[in-house]
Parts: structure tokens; sequence; C-alpha cells
């Protein structure tokens, strides 16, 4: 079986799902442990959250900038400048 990386990401996020669940339980069952955990696993989420925002932000301005100098470098060649 070849794993890809949709799976994987598809196999993390129903093991956080899991994770949740188990720690939410012992919250709701008065367990302090449970409430750490909850709370380690909601700070987590919403920490990875902006990360993956910041990075899709990141990547987009990446591409834009590359179509931009591909854009250049084509009307430089249609249109060079001759100085002498």
């Amino acid at each position: 079986m070849k794993v890809t990386y949709s799976s994987k990401t598809s196999m993390k996020k129903q093991l956080c799902k899991t994770l949740t669940e188990i720690a939410t339980l012992g919250f709701v069952a008065g367990n302090e442990a449970g409430k750490d955990a909850l709370e380690f696993l909601s700070t987590s989420k919403i920490i990875y959250e902006i990360y993956q925002r910041v990075n899709e932000e990141d990547n987009k301005l990446a591409e834009l900038r590359a179509q931009a100098i591909l854009r250049i470098a084509e009307q430089v060649k249609k249109k060079p400048r001759n100085k002498r």
C-alpha cells in the first residue's frame, strides 16, 4: 500500500480528532489531565491553523513574484533595448 501525502494528512487529522475526543471525555469526567490535554490540543490546533494561513499567503506571494519575473523576461525578449 502506497501512502500519499493526502492520506498521511487525513490520518493525522483523524488522529488529532480522536485525541481531542479522548481529552474531551477526560475533561467531562472531571479529570485534570483531560482538561490539560484538551487545552493543549486546542491551543495546538489554533497555532497550526495560523501557521498554515501565513504559509499559504507566503506561497501565493512567491508564486505571484515568479509570474511577474517571467512576464518581465518575456517583454524584455520581445523588445530588447539597444543602447549603442
